[in-house]
């Protein structure tokens, strides 16, 4: 087995407008409806909770804060649903949460 098998799921906020702090940010299965990693910027605090993920706060711009998962163990033709849900503070006082999923799916390779 190569490198080929082998992709990422990211869960971030970047594409968020200026004006909305991101505070706590999910990534988890869906279907399986597990967390895989987890962050809380308000008390820096990042929690992994599968094999292959991982966390990286952006003090400067928390929107750029970024949770990560590595999908090593799909069979060809199989296919996994990862969620992420970003919670931010809106205006200073209003909290709002958006979220979405991504389809990973691992295709045979051409001859």
């Amino acid at each position: 087995m190569g490198k080929d098998h082998i992709q990422e799921v990211v869960c971030t906020g970047e594409w968020l407008s200026s004006e909305v702090n991101p505070i706590l940010m999910v990534l988890f299965s869906w279907r399986q409806n597990q967390v895989i990693a987890s962050v809380n910027l308000a008390s820096k605090e990042c929690l992994t909770a599968r094999s292959f993920s991982s966390c990286r706060i952006d003090e400067a711009n928390s929107r750029r804060t970024r949770l990560a998962a590595l999908v090593v163990d799909l069979e060809y033709g199989e296919e996994r649903v990862y969620g992420c849900n970003v919670s931010v503070v809106e205006s200073g006082t209003r909290m709002v949460s958006f979220s979405w999923r991504v389809t990973v799916k691992r295709v045979s390779k051409c001859s």
